[in-house]
């Protein structure tokens, strides 16, 4: 959006400053030469003059509306090439000017968001949801991501549902994204309602949601309790995936130049343990592009459909041949070996028996190129798989990560301590994250009993883990913690876990 807009931006900016004497002159001439740069999108070629100029002490002898103008500018551009300590510098300076607007509040929410200033970012938010039409440039998920960096303080709850509750009066939906990819926006406004007894209002908010996950979430929590006894058959988990693949074929139809409805479609596939349907699709997909095909989203989701593919041939116990879909997923996306799939890869080793297989996979893994849920998946890896060598010192220092990181992924280092034996610690860190509700649906779904694979093989390690996750469910504490916030489901679904 930046990029696009902006020599428009530039222009709205009216950014001719004219001309000054002595130092004020050769100010405005740097400020002119970065803005000419910025309007010819190039963005490398502006930062320089317009921070040599911010810098200088003859800035603060530039009006209101000259210093904003080059502040504004610089922000933009600080952004759109990556130097974001200066982008959320200069666009705090920029919204503090009475000549801010929407898009200097975009450019602050997303530079604080990049940053990691999870706090300005969702403070900037709250100041930009006042323009709906503005949200449309936001990925969703970086809504997310915004909204869950602030969850679990009382201020950052309460803040967190004025966005919400303002995205859904103003009747905001995604643009370049599917309708149903807010709906956990609408499930958190839902859930505030709720929290706040007004039961009838909530009910209205989800009867537009249809994404399935939220059938599973709402039969968890025990919040949701009221909604589910009102109508259970709106609550029918099976009927809710099985309605999730009739709406998703047809956006796999509308949509024949993408390949992420067949990696949703498929994963749904995977749910209701309908494989060969999944992979029809995905070959097909994978015979075009051999023909040459080129699909709009092929860069960012080839490796997803590679991963799909692997689960589905998992599924019906062709482990040989998903190993080899996964290994092909992981050259695709993500910079190369992508992160996703390597862990994804070692985790079928591991659960298979192969551990030095699935450890000689993550030798090269580097967590700096990954997510902190990314680095937690990897050392639950590694757990699984030294357990299995018997390689104590190893396993201790994974193990060591995985504790001290749990809050990243609680679920996953549930399943690394089980995969250690572990299962006093585990159920310890079960307690203490169902008592958390930013993590307790997580917590909550690792308890959930499953069904198995009709034509699936039995992953001896993998199996191991399963009746230790079960074993773990049944424990009379964690029963009764379950049931103070939740209910422990028997899911007609397959998981992945």
């Amino acid at each position: 959006m930046w990029r696009a807009g902006l020599a428009f931006l530039v222009l709205a900016s009216g950014a001719a400053f004219g001309s000054a004497s002595g130092n004020l002159d050769e100010e405005l001439g740097l400020l002119q030469s970065g803005i000419n740069r910025a309007q010819a999108n190039d963005c490398a070629g502006a930062v320089p003059p317009l921070k040599q100029a911010v810098d200088a002490p003859a800035f603060s002898q530039l009006n209101d509306r000259q210093q904003y103008i080059g502040v504004r500018i610089l922000a933009v551009c600080a952004f759109s090439t990556r130097d974001n300590p200066t982008a959320l510098k200069m666009s705090r300076i920029a919204t503090a000017s009475n000549f801010a607007d929407k898009t200097d509040w975009y450019f602050r929410t997303l530079a604080s968001w990049v940053s990691e200033d999870k706090d300005d970012a969702s403070r900037s938010l709250e100041r930009l949801v006042t323009w709906p039409d503005q949200i449309s440039f936001l990925q969703v998920s970086t809504l997310y991501s915004i909204l869950n960096g602030s969850q679990g303080t009382p201020e950052g709850d309460a803040r967190n549902a004025r966005i919400v509750k303002a995205l859904y009066d103003a009747k905001w939906r995604p643009t370049d994204e599917p309708e149903d990819s807010a709906d956990g926006l609408w499930q958190r406004h839902a859930r505030y309602l709720l929290k706040a007894g007004k039961v009838a209002e909530a009910r209205k908010v989800v009867a537009s949601i249809t994404w399935a996950g939220f059938v599973v979430d709402a039969r968890s929590e025990k919040l949701f309790d009221p909604l589910v006894a009102a109508d259970p058959a709106r609550y029918d988990i099976r009927k809710a995936h099985e309605a999730a693949v009739v709406r998703l074929k047809a956006r796999v139809a509308a949509t024949p130049d993408k390949i992420k409805p067949v990696v949703e479609l498929t994963y749904t596939f995977y749910q209701l343990d309908r494989p060969e349907e999944g992979l029809a699709l995905i070959d097909e997909k994978l015979a075009a592009i051999k023909a040459g095909k080129k699909f709009a989203d092929q860069d960012e989701e080839l490796n997803w459909l590679y991963d799909r593919r692997a689960m589905l041939l998992t599924e019906l116990g062709r482990t040989d041949e998903a190993i080899a879909a996964f290994k092909a997923g992981s050259q695709f996306g993500e910079g190369g070996a992508n992160v996703s799939q390597t862990i994804n890869l070692a985790d079928t080793y591991y659960s298979l028996g192969r551990p030095a297989e699935a450890i000689k996979v993550l030798a090269n893994f580097d967590p700096k190129n990954a997510s902190p849920f990314g680095a937690m998946a990897a050392q639950e890896a590694r757990v699984c798989a030294y357990a299995q060598l018997g390689d104590k010192p190893a396993l201790a220092k994974s193990l060591e990560f995985v504790q001290a990181h749990a809050g990243d992924a609680p679920g996953i280092a549930m399943q690394a301590l089980l995969c250690a034996g572990e299962e006093n610690e585990a159920a310890a860190l079960t307690l203490k994250f169902l008592g958390d509700e930013k993590h307790r649906n997580d917590m909550l779904e690792r308890l959930h009993t499953s069904v198995e694979p009709a034509k699936g093989v039995d992953m001896p390690f993998a199996k191991l883990l399963r009746e230790r996750r079960l074993a773990l469910a049944k424990r009379p504490e964690i029963v009764a913690a379950a049931e103070t916030f939740g209910h422990i489901l028997d899911l007609p679904l397959v998981t992945a876990w």
